[in-house]
């Protein structure tokens, strides 16, 4: 891992249910994070993955009003228990309100990219994908690029105006604005000529974005 002591991890493993590797959140370059990715790499991959669960253990394993996040790696698979549209309502919902976006690198022959892109889009987080072959030079600048992505700082908007459009807009509610990557909403109809962000933090503040 190219992580600094100024990160702060614990590791899960999950199946069908959420297992911690160590008890409580170390520095990432600390013994007992070295120690719980070796049992990582001893554990066999048996069995389906529960997500939904999986990401609550970790939500709720988070220091509140702290600056976090949870990164995934797996091919998003959730066969162990098919995430239902109002769960996975509640779960980014959640997200949202704890401010924690979802980092996820894809691995596997089949992935699931349109959960691992649902999560990402709105609790604030990235998916990258896993290539086919790689030298240990692309490997490392892979990781320095994720890094780097679970490191930007997310902002989480109050609410968003689409003014007095006619379009039909998904969704109506303001999604995470990253840096790195488009924030994309879904219309159909007349797109409005100005779209107002309203952000609020120890400021209120409001800009507006040409459409």
């Amino acid at each position: 891992s190219q992580m600094s002591d100024r990160h702060q991890v614990q590791i899960f493993a999950i199946d069908v249910q959420a297992t911690p590797l160590n008890d409580a959140f170390a520095a990432a370059d600390s013994l007992d994070i070295e120690s719980a990715y070796s049992t990582l790499q001893r554990r066999i991959p048996l069995g389906a993955s529960d997500l939904y669960q999986g990401l609550s253990v970790a939500m709720d394993a988070l220091a509140p009003q702290s600056t976090r996040s949870i990164v995934y790696f797996g091919d998003g698979m959730s066969a162990a228990g098919i995430i239902p549209p109002d769960e996975m309502r509640d779960l980014v919902q959640r997200l949202q309100k704890t401010q924690t976006p979802v980092h996820s690198f894809a691995v596997g022959p089949k992935t699931d990219l349109q959960l691992l892109g649902s999560l990402a889009q709105f609790s604030g987080g990235t998916v990258m994908v896993d290539g086919a072959v790689q030298t240990s030079e692309d490997s490392k600048l892979i990781a320095t690029q994720f890094i780097q992505a679970v490191d930007i700082p997310v902002e989480y908007p109050a609410s968003i105006d689409f003014g007095d459009s006619t379009a039909r807009i998904f969704p109506k509610s303001a999604l995470p604005l990253r840096s790195d990557r488009e924030t994309i909403y879904i219309g159909q109809g007349a797109i409005p000529s100005h779209v107002k962000v309203h952000m609020q933090g120890d400021a209120t503040q409001q800009f507006v974005v040409d459409a």
